[in-house]
């Protein structure tokens, strides 16, 4: 073999190597396996599995070329490769590590030939995963399996399924049997529809099929086994999430004696056979000892079913206003010493973390759980959603932290710019997705605490198996490096472009990085004004959660780009939101002054009602320059809206006031440009 085409069978697997090993020495040559050879295995129950196989297939026991496959002392789930023209050395210490290095083989493997090389790899983190919500829209077996698949590829080891939520419970519970003859089933696919639109009515049925366009199904116990030993074979352990007490209005629907006593949802039935669980509040009511009966009735199948070492509990976004005017709750609190509704639910979780002890298995929750001095047992651990504040939170509090941020790791976010339509007004980049460092802001002591690292995939707007891998493809592979490295090592890009070819190439759907569109043009330009580094005072301020940087960010020369949350949008919310007046610092001659506002009615983000600017040279007598309404647009799909006025003036300050439809619509906006 030529030089060239040594360095070209290198480079070609480095190409596609993900996650990149820690440490990996390129040789001279190739291992090649047409060339017989012998086996010896020195660990055959550790070393067995689907991904070496393909390597120690029908050996020549007379053969002077050998394949050694031994057991050594190595960190969890670490392997060792060392491959020459006539040895292929692999070893491990348990057989997550024997899986990861037939994995990679398996990658580095061209042709029939492994390129030369010595690898010595460890994960960072213990857990590595990755979330699919099944409750909004439902994914068949084949779906599954699918991204369990691609996921082992890429070395992770959890597959978390986020199984019930309003939009249907999604397992067979032989104990609540409504659960999935009726909560399993809604009348409509299109989500936006049935829930923003507030249809939220589930089908009965217990009579036969499903009525002609119901949408819905579950995983029944025997489909959900075949795929946990799938998953297994492939070094993946299923994580179930069984939401409480909030996110639980299909539970609500058919079990209204969950509910709180105050609660005004109820049980009813339509001439057609559908169930209408009227708008109660999504909370089963947590002093209820019926709900506790009902919970650990759900877990012990829960726990029968999946031998993981985890279970998910949910936790999050609880509404908790029944709770307030609930007479048993009332009472609750009383016993609790408390006045605060939120403990409420910190004791429910505590009782069900004791009883999954008991049963010999840890709780996990969405940060929300250590809220309200909710201290953890040794065998607690939050799921960070929000920020490292939250982090750091957990662990003073006691908890273990698994980082999945939604800056980061929501993957149900747009991979390039958005359309315009109602699935696509979010949006977060390969780039950005690639950057993600889950020790950022914390110090050494709390980044012990820091267990893994997971990407999410909310599925309100993702539909079918294809939008699935098309939102996965390729940012799960960076955070796949994040969560094997701690961070994504160099040419990420590059490598994550090589595999998504391959994954095409084998007809999955992924984003094509290379097609790209990127942000928004104007957030990639600095823009010079008359304004610019003015002082701006805010007579009414900004919210406290979409600062983006603060007093300077009307007046900083950069725009926002197509995420409201992207730290350029200054979020406002409330009548007569908007109030700031910007210094000019001396009389000035102006022929235009405009803002950009984004208008999207799903987040509630619309523009102004009403927006009036001023001008004055001593701040105190005004003029009117300009002023311009608008009706609120309940239409989905992002947008982005220009108002400018021109004309002559000469003035030092100007004043700019905007009020909202209501207090409950926001007003993003990014800068002031005066010309």
């Amino acid at each position: 073999m030529s030089i060239l085409s040594i360095l070209t069978s290198a480079v070609t697997a480095a190409q596609i190597l993900v996650p990149m090993p820690q440490h990996v020495q390129w040789e001279n040559g190739s291992y090649d396996f047409a060339i017989p050879m012998r086996i010896e295995n020195n660990c055959p129950e550790l070393a067995q599995n689907i991904y070496l196989q393909d390597f120690t297939a029908m050996p020549d026991e007379a053969a002077s070329r050998v394949c050694i496959i031994w057991q050594e002392e190595m960190p969890p789930e670490g392997y060792r490769l060392h491959v020459s023209p006539d040895t292929l050395l692999i070893s491990a210490n348990d057989k997550a590590g024997f899986i990861h290095a037939g994995q990679t083989l398996k990658l580095l493997a061209s042709n029939g030939e492994l390129p030369c090389c010595d690898i010595s790899d460890a994960p960072r983190f213990e857990w590595r995963g990755c979330m699919i919500d099944v409750s909004r829209h439902y994914f068949d077996m084949d779906c599954l399996k699918r991204q369990i698949d691609i996921m082992a590829s890429m070395k992770l080891n959890r597959l978390h399924l986020h199984l019930t939520d309003a939009a249907g419970w999604r397992l067979q519970i032989d104990r609540y049997p409504l659960l999935t003859q009726i909560a399993a089933w809604r009348t409509q696919n299109d989500w936006t529809e049935w829930w923003t639109r507030r249809d939220r009515t589930f089908v009965d049925t217990r009579k036969g099929k499903p009525a002609q366009g119901a949408y819905g199904y579950y995983y029944s116990k025997d489909q959900m086994r075949e795929l946990i030993g799938y998953a297994a074979e492939r070094g993946i352990t299923i994580i179930p999430e069984i939401e409480m007490p909030g996110h639980s209005e299909e539970v609500l629907a058919v079990y209204p004696e969950l509910a709180c006593q105050s609660d005004t949802g109820a049980l009813s039935q339509t001439p057609d056979g559908a169930v209408i669980r009227g708008m109660n509040s999504g909370d089963l009511c947590p002093s209820n000892e019926k709900t506790f009966e009902f919970l650990c009735g759900v877990l012990d199948e829960v726990m029968e079913l999946f031998p993981s070492q985890y279970i998910h509990i949910g936790g999050d976004e609880a509404n908790m206003t029944a709770w307030k005017t609930c007479q048993r709750c009332q009472d609750h609190l009383k016993q609790l010493c408390s006045d605060k509704v939120a403990d409420l639910q910190a004791d429910l979780i505590s009782r069900v973390n004791v009883y999954l002890n008991e049963h010999g298995r840890k709780l996990i929750g969405w940060d929300e759980i250590i809220a309200n001095g909710n201290a953890a047992s040794p065998a607690k651990t939050a799921m960070v959603w929000r920020n490292a504040d939250y982090a750091r939170q957990a662990i003073e509090n006691g908890y273990d932290v698994i980082m999945a941020p939604n800056s980061h790791c929501y993957l149900n976010r747009n991979q390039d710019a958005p359309t315009g339509t109602a699935l696509d007004w979010s949006y977060l980049p390969f780039d950005q997705v690639a950057s993600f460092d889950p020790l950022a802001a914390l110090d050494d002591s709390q980044q012990q605490h820091i267990k893994g690292v997971q990407a999410c995939l909310w599925t309100e707007y993702v539909v079918d198996g294809p939008s699935v891998e098309n939102r996965l493809y390729p940012r799960l592979l960076a955070i796949a490096e994040v969560a094997w490295r701690g961070t994504t090592s160099q040419n990420i890009r590059e490598r994550a472009t090589s595999f998504t070819a391959s994954l095409i190439n084998r007809g999955v759907n992924a984003f094509d990085l290379t097609q790209e569109v990127g942000e928004r043009p104007e957030s990639k330009v600095t823009w010079p004004h008359k304004a610019e580094y003015a002082q701006v005072t805010y007579l009414r301020n900004y919210n406290r959660y979409y600062p983006a940087e603060g007093v300077t960010t009307l007046t900083d020369g950069l725009r926002g780009g197509w995420q409201y949350s992207d730290g350029r949008w200054q979020g406002f919310i409330g009548d007569s939101c908007v109030n700031v007046v910007i210094d000019l610092g001396k009389r000035t001659d102006i022929g235009s002054i405009s803002m950009d506002f984004m208008q999207n009615a799903g987040p509630d983000i619309y523009l102004p009602a009403l927006m009036v600017i001023e001008c004055s040279n001593d701040s105190k007598h005004w003029k009117e320059l300009y002023r311009q309404t608008s009706e609120k647009d309940l239409r989905q799909g992002l947008s982005f809206h220009t108002w400018q006025w021109n004309g002559k003036a000469k003035t030092r300050y100007l004043r700019i006031m905007a009020t909202s439809h209501d207090d409950r619509s926001w007003i993003f906006t990014d800068e002031v440009i005066v010309k």
